[in-house]
């Protein structure tokens, strides 16, 4: 978030913003070492067209809108935090990123790059991603739980996310 929109913020509530910020900041930091994906990116675009990151619970937009400025993603949904005085209220701008949501913005994504003869690949680790998984052309369960495994064409346990792009090898 922009200074610009909290000018009339209290110096002491800009402050508790930086540092939600920082926070923030910190969490996407963590984020990209955990995937490695600072080489993923630049592996995928070899092989992709479209890179887009779906994200739900734990993550807002203000970490996915930095990894997307960071990585160069193309698309990106996320959670919405409400702010209000410069505070977190607790409560969600706009619908809720669930488990609908990321497959009905897949959907959305995968039919226009299969109208450009393109291949859908999703890549999820949860629950919460398996009606996106079904909606791929080619589903990969990434450290994923037994059930997400079970239902997807192809599961990556041990390795980076950038193991997927050997499905295209």
């Amino acid at each position: 978030m922009k200074q610009q929109r909290f000018v009339k913020l209290h110096e002491r509530e800009w402050d508790s913003l930086q540092s939600w910020l920082s926070a923030l900041d910190r969490q996407a930091k963590r984020t990209l070492r955990q995937e490695q994906a600072l080489d993923f990116p630049a592996s995928y675009r070899r092989v992709c067209h479209h890179l887009a990151l779906a994200r739900g619970r734990g993550y807002s937009h203000e970490i996915t809108d930095r990894l997307q400025q960071r990585l160069g993603l193309d698309r990106v949904l996320a959670n919405v935090l409400e702010v209000a005085d410069g505070r977190l209220t607790g409560r969600i701008v706009g619908d809720i990123v669930d488990a609908v949501a990321k497959a009905r913005a897949f959907r959305a994504l995968a039919d226009d790059l299969r109208n450009r003869d393109g291949l859908a690949v999703a890549i999820g680790d949860g629950a919460n991603d398996l009606p996106m998984l079904d909606e791929a052309d080619v589903s990969v369960a990434y450290r994923a739980k037994p059930a997400v495994r079970a239902r997807a064409m192809h599961a990556i346990d041990h390795c980076g996310l950038d193991a997927a792009l050997n499905l295209f090898a």
